[in-house]
């Protein structure tokens, strides 16, 4: 198997690495698999000289040995769709494609950009010999948009372990009601939306954890509000082993993340009971099930703040934790993906302007 993967910070949750990986490596003891090659193992230094070419690492001399040396090509998310007309070329070759959701036109998003997005999404959809999901309604919509059946495939995440004893920063008082937001280093987001809303609105303490050093507005946005008295900015370096810990002890959690797919860091959030304030977008609305309070300027969520009580995030926190789709058991995923490795039956085919019925799949969308 090789799994490409788009660097940090392009799209795609870096969680969602670690969730294959420990997958793949699942699959390797039990279902024979050879080798397993992910993008990320290679070293930060060829990553950046890669980079600087303008070089994606399938079309690097690494990229093309394991593409040629592996039977299973696992792609997590449509980043490189162009080449897929040369991989059917390959005789035994079989694409997986993993998409954690599918593209819509954002306000404020360049229409070009869209256009190209939906150009590589419906090229990767109709080309690829399967389709990944983690989350059913984006199976849904692939059925919708394309006609193609698409395999729910539930990735187990990190459990949210709680340690035995708690440790807590300094600035943290675990007996003071807080809020908590994470903003994992690489991922994408309205951040600065949510500091400016506690800002103007200090009833709640804001425990917020970054990568604050990282990139230049990481270190503006720090040097900005860590004035205020209600803002407690952590670096993420120093707090990383009592993450959990924080995000237990709060009643709730903003998620400005804008990245796409189900959020492993949201879902986590949901499967500790917490009251989840997230950017309105649509794949947060479906992994919340339409009940989390939803925002899209600093303004809505102030106005969320100040109509409601600490009553109303308890209920809503319940709320969440029977809405969660966390996974703790990857054996599900494992039995699932097993039988999707086999070579593909049929030689080239290339349906990418003609619309096909959904096939029949014995891995049906719940």
């Amino acid at each position: 198997i090789t799994i490409f993967s788009k660097p940090s910070g392009s799209g795609i949750h870096p969680a969602y690495l670690q969730a294959w990986t420990m997958l793949s490596g699942q699959l390797v003891e039990q279902g024979g698999v050879s080798t397993v090659t992910p993008q990320q193992k290679d070293s930060p230094q060829g990553s950046e000289k890669r980079r600087r070419r303008g070089l994606p690492f399938y079309l690097t001399w690494k990229g093309l040995t394991a593409i040629f040396s592996s039977r299973f090509l696992i792609f997590l998310h449509t980043f490189g769709a162009w080449v897929y007309p040369l991989l059917r070329l390959i005789p035994g070759r079989k694409i997986l494609l993993f998409l954690p959701e599918t593209i819509t036109m954002e306000p404020g998003k360049n229409f070009l950009s869209y256009l190209l997005g939906l150009i590589r999404e419906k090229l990767a959809v109709s080309l690829a010999h399967e389709i990944l999901v983690n989350n059913p309604a984006v199976g849904e919509r692939i059925t919708s948009r394309y006609g193609k059946r698409a395999h729910y495939l539930p990735l187990a995440f990190s459990s949210p372990v709680l340690p035995e004893k708690m440790i807590f920063p300094e600035k943290v008082d675990p007996q003071k009601p807080y809020i908590f937001c994470h903003w994992p280093a690489g991922v994408d987001g309205d951040w600065e939306m949510v500091l400016k809303a506690f800002a103007q609105y200090p009833r709640y303490p804001l425990v917020m954890v970054a990568s604050w050093q990282r990139t230049r507005q990481a270190q503006q946005l720090f040097n900005h509000y860590q004035a205020y008295q209600n803002l407690i900015l952590l670096e993420e370096s120093t707090v990383s082993a009592s993450l959990t810990g924080l995000m237990q002890q709060a009643f709730a959690y903003v998620h400005a993340d804008r990245n796409g797919g189900t959020s492993p860091y949201l879902v986590q959030a949901m499967s500790l009971g917490k009251a989840i304030l997230c950017l309105d977008l649509p794949q947060h609305r479906e992994t919340t099930g339409f009940q989390a309070a939803y925002f899209r300027h600093a303004t809505q969520l102030i106005s969320f703040l100040a109509d409601h009580n600490r009553t109303y995030f308890k209920d809503l926190g319940l709320k969440m934790l029977q809405q969660t789709r966390f996974q703790q058991d990857a054996t599900e995923s494992q039995e699932r993906i097993l039988r999707l490795l086999h070579p593909p039956q049929s030689p080239l085919r290339i349906p990418f302007f003609s619309r096909r019925k959904a096939r029949p799949s014995s891995l049906p969308v719940k």
